[in-house]
């Protein structure tokens, strides 16, 4: 599904553009008193297409990956006495120039209108608050703890975590720290945080991570066919245990699964409160990081996700102008 999302949005993206660039040409050759024939978005058969009452034909074709206005032109087939003057090439040349131009034109207005559009109503943005801070690392050396919400970078405020991984990556250039303001339940804490490594990973290096919320070990949903449906788990199973060993979140559960691919493990499950022990064989799948490729375990299901994780999500999101 996420991949014929990615098509269509793709696929409306250029169109749009395509539409926009070509009524530039449109409009400016009917300022130019110049006659169209045809307005099509998309090369090759056409899917729709309609005659308006100026004798103008607009389509769309099959192929949506450019377009092309018609207009009347000597060099491409007989054109009347009586309409010449209306054709492309009879224009003088500062008109042809202008029609010509207008395409790109259009393009180039249109981008100025959506970044404006953007800074108007605003982007969507995740707060600045730091999630379970890893020991030994700088961040836990420096003090930082989670929960705390980053509110400046040497003097400068900090809006959102994306600003905040923007400002880190740019200090990491020119300095090999950075001074840290979070406010704590309140209070106001200022460290300073060494910065290493490849500026792009500069945060994970210095054990930086953004909240996330702490998932039970409930089951949401399950893939047809993975090896979690297979052997009988349901939508709703809290799991309690794996081999005996207890676990309480979705964070340990997924650990334990990818450390057992194509290895037999026994699920305790609660259902509804009655106690069940399931066996499953996570499926080994490739997991490619960095250059590097490890096998994982795959069972083929998500986290249950409630409605105190979704408010807890929203009041985390933020809208940027």
């Amino acid at each position: 599904m996420s991949v014929l999302l990615s098509i269509f949005g793709f696929v409306l993206a250029i169109g749009l553009l395509v539409a926009v660039h070509e009524y530039g040409h449109f409009q400016v050759a009917r300022w130019c008193g110049v006659k169209v024939l045809r307005f099509s978005v998309g090369f090759g058969k056409p899917i729709w297409e309609k005659t308006a009452k100026d004798g103008v034909t607009y389509q769309l074709a099959a192929i949506p990956l450019g377009g092309y206005v018609k207009m009347l032109d000597e060099r491409e087939a007989p054109v009347d006495d009586a309409e010449k003057h209306l054709a492309f090439n009879t224009q003088n040349v500062w008109k042809r120039i202008a029609i010509v131009s207008a395409g790109p034109a259009a393009n180039f207005a249109f981008a100025i209108l959506a970044w404006w559009l953007v800074f108007m109503l605003g982007v969507d943005a995740t707060r600045p608050e730091l999630g379970p801070i890893a020991p030994s690392t700088a961040a836990a050396e420096a003090g930082l703890q989670a929960g705390d919400l980053v509110t400046e970078l040497d003097g400068s405020a900090v809006l959102s975590w994306e600003s905040l991984r923007l400002s880190l990556i740019e200090k990491s250039l020119t300095s090999d720290e950075v001074s840290m303001t979070v406010d704590r339940s309140g209070e106001a804490h200022t460290v300073i945080l060494p910065l290493t490594g490849a500026p792009e990973e500069v945060d994970q290096n210095a054990g930086l991570n953004v909240w996330r919320p702490v998932l039970s070990s409930a089951i949401g949903m399950l893939v047809d066919g993975g090896a979690a449906k297979e052997a009988g788990l349901m939508a709703g199973d809290l799991v309690t245990a794996v081999d005996g060993e207890s676990v309480a979140t979705w964070t340990g559960l997924v650990e334990i699964v990818q450390a057992s691919p194509n290895k037999l493990i026994t699920l305790t499950v609660d259902r509804e409160g009655q106690v069940l022990h399931i066996p499953i064989i996570p499926e080994r799948r490739e997991l490619k990081s960095g250059g590097e490729s490890r096998a994982i375990g795959f069972a083929g299901v998500g986290p249950l996700i409630d409605e105190s994780v979704k408010s807890a999500i929203r009041e985390r999101q933020l809208l940027l102008q």
